[in-house]
């Protein structure tokens, strides 16, 4: 039985029509809804990898609500390391907001990890990490989940790109893959935070990261950007052994200008 979903991550959305490096992000996000919405007859759920808001403010999440709660289908979500956990709240109670971290749909189990930490100053890190517990979680849903094909999502990579960013991803990769190595069953791990698009096959295993649903990061250069417009991904499960990603560029043109969060 065929699964087919949305995958979007790094929204960075803002309050109300405010924009991001000069990106009318809320129009950009109403144009990904129109999308998604023309094919929402074939899709099952979306799911978000993380930083759904730029800021954590409660306004930016209100601005959250609005935009997803036009969609039908479920919208599953994770953290992001920019996302507030507190502000969250409003958001994760829409009717249509699944805050679910482990489901099984068609015979395929996602379970969604929370890589986001807090520095000593309280705010969250930028790298990321899975906490002894996470990782504990991790374990048991794969051991549970023996019988199915797994999905696997987080918001910080778990691979080196070969980008700067590569100073900001999952700090312990080791111990993450010393659980997935245990067992034959996950096929696909799904994250974000890069800002560009990346699939690389492990073994039996693909690893994805769809565009940005904000803008792409030059992969040399700090703070750049890309030419690519913002996206989102596909991904097409086929009798949970078949994972097809699809990378989707809204046609539209950004200039975006860095502007450092106050």
């Amino acid at each position: 039985m065929e699964t087919k979903f949305v995958l979007i991550t790094d929204s960075h959305l803002l309050a109300g029509n405010s924009k991001l490096h000069n990106i009318p992000i809320k129009e950009v996000h109403k144009i990904i809804v129109a999308e998604i919405k023309e094919i929402e007859h074939e899709i099952d759920f979306i799911l978000h990898t993380g930083d759904i808001s730029d800021n954590g403010s409660q306004e930016s999440y209100f601005t959250a609500v609005e935009i997803f709660s036009a969609l039908a289908k479920p919208v599953y979500w994770i953290a992001g390391n920019h996302d507030n956990l507190k502000a969250i709240t409003g958001f994760k109670n829409e009717s249509n907001i699944n805050s679910s971290k482990s489901f099984t749909h068609n015979g395929t189990t996602f379970i969604l990890l929370n890589s986001v930490v807090l520095a000593s100053d309280g705010k969250n890190r930028s790298r990321g990490v899975l906490t002894s517990s996470e990782l504990q979680f991790l374990k048991d849903s794969l051991e549970a989940s023996k019988s199915n094909a797994v999905v696997i999502a987080l918001h910080h990579p778990p691979l080196k790109t070969g980008t700067w960013k590569d100073e900001r991803m999952l700090e312990n990769t080791k111990e993450f893959f010393e659980i997935l190595n245990s067992f034959d069953n996950y096929k696909l791990v799904l994250y974000g935070h890069q800002h560009h698009e990346q699939e690389t096959v492990i073994d039996n295993a693909k690893f994805y990261s769809p565009p940005s649903a904000s803008f792409q990061f030059d992969r040399k250069v700090k703070w750049a950007f890309e030419d690519s417009p913002p996206g989102y991904g596909i991904i097409c499960i086929k009798n949970s052994n078949t994972f097809e990603c699809e990378n989707r560029f809204l046609n539209i043109k950004i200039e975006p200008i860095y502007e450092p969060t106050k």
